[in-house]
C-alpha cells in the first residue's frame, strides 16, 4: 500500500503539470498550426499562378555537383507526371545523383543550406522565426532547381517503380513520401535508385524513421489530394541512395554498464567466498570440540556412587 505522503506528492505533481501544461502545449500547437497554414497558403498561391514568383529569388552558387542549367530548361512546376521536355532530364538527374560522389553532394547541400539560412537571418522580420527548407523550396523553386539538398526524417511508404526506356542505364527506382521536422504534415516526394539492405518497409501506423536523403530538387510535383481543387503539391527530390541510420542503444548501454556489472559480480563472488570460508571454520571448530569430548575418560562406578551420596547428604543438611 503506498504511503499517504507519497500519494499527496504525486497529486501535487499532477496538479502542477495540469496547471503548466496549457502554458507549454498551447503555444507549440499554435506555432505548428500557423506553420501549416503558411505552407498551405504558399502552395495555394503557387498553384493559382505558377509563373508568378512567391518570393524574391535566392542566388545559390553552382557547385561541381550541381545539375547543369541546360538540362532543366524544360522543367515545369505544379504539373502531374512528366512532359515530353522533362522525360530525358528526369533520368539524367537520377543518373547524376547515382553516379556523383555522395559526400560531395552532402557538402554542397550543407553550403546551400548555410547560405539560405544566412539570407533568412539578414531579414530583420525573421528574427523570431525559424528557417524552414520546405517552405523555401515551395516558394522559390527556380532558385533551388538542380541544387543538392539533404533531408532527414521518416517515410510512410516505399514503392518500387517501373523504369521506362532511358539512356542512363537505370533499371530500378523507388518512390517514398518523406516527412521532416520542418515539413510538418506535408511530405517530400523522393525518387531514388537504391535502398539499403535490411530497410524495414513502412506500414500505415509504423513509419520507418532515421532516414537521410541527399539528392537534387527537381520540381514541385502535383498529385491527387482531398482539397478543393482535388490536387496538392510537394517538392520532388531525385536521389541516388536512401540512407537508414538507426541508433544502437543496446551496445552503448552495455558498454556504459560494463564496469558496474563487473563490480557487482566481483562483490557477489567475494561475499560467497567469505561465507563459505566462515562456515568451514565454524564446522572445523565444532568437530574439534566433539573430538575433545570423546577423548575424556568416563567416571567409574565407585565415583558415581560417591557423587550420589554426597548429593543426598547435601539435601538432608547437617545432623544436629
Amino acid at each position: 500500500m503506498p504511503h499517504p505522503f507519497s500519494s499527496c506528492q504525486s497529486r501535487l505533481r499532477e496538479g502542477r503539470w495540469s496547471a503548466v501544461r496549457p502554458i507549454i502545449v498551447l503555444p507549440v500547437r499554435t506555432l505548428a498550426i500557423l506553420f501549416q497554414l503558411l505552407i498551405a497558403t504558399a502552395l495555394a498561391e503557387a498553384q493559382s499562378n505558377p509563373r508568378k514568383p512567391v518570393r524574391p529569388p535566392l542566388d545559390l552558387p553552382r557547385h561541381d555537383v550541381s545539375i547543369p542549367r541546360e538540362w532543366l530548361t524544360g522543367v515545369s512546376d505544379l504539373t502531374a507526371g512528366f512532359g515530353p521536355s522533362e522525360q530525358e532530364s528526369y533520368y539524367q538527374v537520377l543518373a547524376e545523383a547515382r553516379d556523383r560522389s555522395l559526400s560531395a553532394q552532402k557538402q554542397a547541400a550543407a553550403e546551400n543550406l548555410a547560405l539560405a539560412e544566412q539570407e533568412f537571418r539578414a531579414d530583420k522580420s525573421n528574427r523570431k522565426r525559424q528557417y524552414r527548407l520546405f517552405y523555401d523550396l515551395v516558394t522559390r523553386p527556380e532558385s533551388w532547381r538542380g541544387q543538392p539538398v539533404t533531408l532527414r526524417g521518416y517515410i510512410r511508404d516505399l514503392t518500387p517503380m517501373e523504369v521506362g526506356e532511358n539512356r542512363s542505364g537505370l533499371e530500378q527506382l523507388y518512390q517514398a513520401h518523406l516527412f521532416t521536422e520542418d515539413s510538418a504534415q506535408f511530405p517530400y516526394v523522393v525518387v531514388c535508385t537504391e535502398i539499403p539492405p535490411g530497410l524495414p518497409r513502412p506500414e500505415v501506423r509504423r513509419p520507418t524513421d532515421f532516414i537521410t536523403v541527399t539528392g537534387y530538387f527537381y520540381k514541385l510535383w502535383s498529385y491527387r489530394a482531398e482539397t478543393e481543387s482535388g490536387r496538392w503539391s510537394a517538392p520532388l527530390i531525385l536521389a541516388g541512395r536512401l540512407e537508414w541510420n538507426p541508433p544502437r542503444p543496446t551496445e552503448s548501454s552495455w558498454r556504459r554498464l560494463g564496469p558496474v556489472v563487473w563490480l557487482a559480480l566481483g562483490g557477489l563472488v567475494t561475499g560467497l567466498v567469505t561465507l563459505l570460508v566462515r562456515r568451514r571454520v565454524h564446522d572445523r571448530e565444532a568437530i574439534r570440540r566433539l573430538r575433545g569430548l570423546s577423548q575424556e575418560p568416563l567416571p567409574s562406578e565407585s565415583e558415581i556412587r560417591q557423587a550420589l551420596e554426597d548429593l543426598s547428604q547435601e539435601e538432608q543438611g547437617p545432623h544436629r
